[in-house]
């Protein structure tokens, strides 16, 4: 009987060590697992506070101050005489890879000095940079005809 009574002791002392095994490995799994989605998250969060920052940009202080968020700063519209009346998200962003995304937006501007409202729908392309770890507009910003 004592022989039964240690090796029961041994299958519990064994059956302890593997669930230990198992929660541990479980839990780095989870952790691990966790981390990459939680970059993730970070950077879908930052897509999403990147394009109302574009919006507000364009809106409230023209399309000419718009270089910042350019991956080419050379290709923001120079002309100063416009304002931006209106700009409305068509198509949400939409991924395409982990470091790319575009949407579909509309902008009414008007010329200061023919105060006729033009609209014109901006198709922009954004892309991921991972060394200054923000998004940066990869298309050139739609013209603005008169």
């Amino acid at each position: 009987m004592l022989a039964n009574a240690t090796n029961f002791d041994t299958l519990q002392t064994m059956l302890r060590w593997k669930l230990h095994f198992i929660f541990i490995l479980g839990f780095f799994l989870v952790f691990t697992s966790g981390c990459q989605s939680m970059g993730e998250r970070r950077r879908d969060e930052s897509l999403a506070s990147t394009l109302k920052l574009y919006g507000k940009v364009l809106r409230w202080q023209g399309p000419h101050e718009q270089g910042a968020m350019l991956a080419n700063p050379e290709q923001a519209p120079t002309n100063r005489g416009i304002t931006v009346t209106s700009y409305a998200v068509i198509s949400n962003p939409v991924k395409s890879g982990e470091n790319a995304a575009h949407q579909t937006a509309a902008i009414e501007y008007v010329y200061h000095d023919s105060q006729v409202i033009k609209r014109v729908i901006d198709q922009q392309i954004w892309e991921y940079d991972t060394e200054e770890e923000r998004w940066l507009r990869a298309n050139q910003p739609p013209g603005m005809p008169r």
